[in-house]
């Protein structure tokens, strides 16, 4: 079965400085995401989000629509999209400096490159996923 992934990158329009904020998005996402057969990784630092998300194209485009009309965001705009027959992303993680301090200058840069192609946006999000696995893994 094929897949469907998008980049979007979005301004922020609450505090994520607040980790119930954080906490409440990581709790509704993964909720979400698990019974929508969604995985993928939420990125956020200086106020803007960048999202890669990937699953079944229906329900990937039922997720955009739904992330189009929240009031947590603003400015959506969409880096690209792909098919795949498989996963790049085998699970979903949220990260923020909040969350993973360590991460701080590496999404720095992730954020920075909302103005990147598609293909860079991608590959800096696929380098934090694997590098936040390996930590989930090897604490």
């Amino acid at each position: 079965m094929g897949l469907k992934r998008v980049i979007y990158c979005s301004e922020a329009s609450v505090p994520m400085t607040n980790l119930l904020n954080v906490a409440s998005i990581l709790a509704v996402s993964s909720r979400n995401n698990a019974r929508d057969d969604i995985s993928g990784l939420l990125a956020y630092a200086e106020g803007t989000f960048i999202q890669v998300i990937e699953g079944p194209a229906q329900a990937v485009e039922s997720l955009m629509s739904r992330l189009a009309d929240d009031p947590r965001h603003r400015n959506m705009r969409v880096l690209g999209t792909d098919l795949a027959t498989d996963r790049a992303f085998n699970a979903w993680i949220m990260e923020t400096p909040k969350v993973r301090p360590e991460h701080a200058a590496m999404l720095k840069t992730i954020v920075d490159g909302c103005e990147a192609p598609y293909g860079q946006a991608l590959r800096m999000m696929l380098d934090l996923f694997h590098s936040s696995r390996n930590q989930q893994l090897n604490p």
